[in-house]
């Protein structure tokens, strides 16, 4: 007799976060999208993912240099499109209890609340992609905000007070 076992793969976890999450018009903030591989140590490594963000309209990202993956396989490889308007992940490895880690610069010259997601999988436009056919089960969002005028985020008179006769 011979005995076959099926497991099934657990579906990666998806979260996000802005640091700052206000800014000054034009100035960057630290977008942080993490994927954690939620297989038990000795489990399945997920290979071959992939995830495209794509940005809210107004907001692009930042300096290039500022781009960082941290334990998302050698072989990852991270892109902007020309545009700067969004950021893809491809041939990410994954280990068991492990999280991906990218990060980004991003920044608005339009003052706002900016609400970044990634949709569930699999359908999802930008969700998890793995060779192993999970994906993220939930969206992943980050709010972050824009104030108008550079070191000023409280409200302005309308007016100057006219000086003293």
């Amino acid at each position: 007799n011979a005995t076959l076992k099926v497991d099934e793969v657990k579906a990666p976890s998806l979260s996000k976060n802005f640091n700052a999450s206000t800014v000054y018009t034009g100035q960057s903030s630290r977008l942080e999208i993490n994927i954690f591989n939620n297989e038990p140590l000795g489990g399945v490594t997920l290979t071959q993912v992939t995830l495209t963000d794509y940005l809210p309209t107004n907001v692009v990202l930042g300096a290039l240099r500022a781009d960082s993956l941290l334990n998302c396989g050698a072989s990852a490889v991270l892109y902007r499109n020309t545009c700067n308007t969004y950021v893809t992940i491809i041939n990410a490895t994954i280990d068991p209890q492990t999280t991906c880690r990218i990060r980004v610069d991003v920044r608005s010259n339009v003052q706002g609340v900016y609400t970044n997601t990634i949709p569930a999988g699999p359908g999802g436009l930008g969700s998890i992609q793995t060779q192993q056919g999970v994906t993220n089960a939930t969206p992943a969002s980050a709010s972050a905000s824009g104030c108008g005028l550079p070191r000023r985020c409280w409200p302005r008179p309308a007016t100057r007070p006219s000086p003293q006769r």
